[in-house]
């Protein structure tokens, strides 16, 4: 059993994989964590994410072969 942000949680499995993003599972897992982060990690919450719309993936799929260093 667990509670995430969806609610409380029942998972009958060996093994579990958390792909909360938030590590929202560890907590409950009994597996030992650390709640500092290093100052020298690059962490996915201080990344820039952004959306490119109506882009034809075949050309772009063209250029990386034609050009694979740029």
């Amino acid at each position: 059993m667990f509670e995430s942000k969806s609610g409380r949680q029942a998972i009958l499995a060996k093994v579990v994989i958390d792909s909360t993003g938030d590590g929202d599972l560890v907590p409950h897992s009994g597996a030992a964590f650390d709640m500092d982060i290093d100052p020298g990690l690059r962490i996915a919450n201080l990344s820039l994410s952004y959306w490119i719309d109506n882009v034809n993936y075949i050309e772009a799929d063209d250029f990386r072969k034609t050009y694979p260093t740029k």
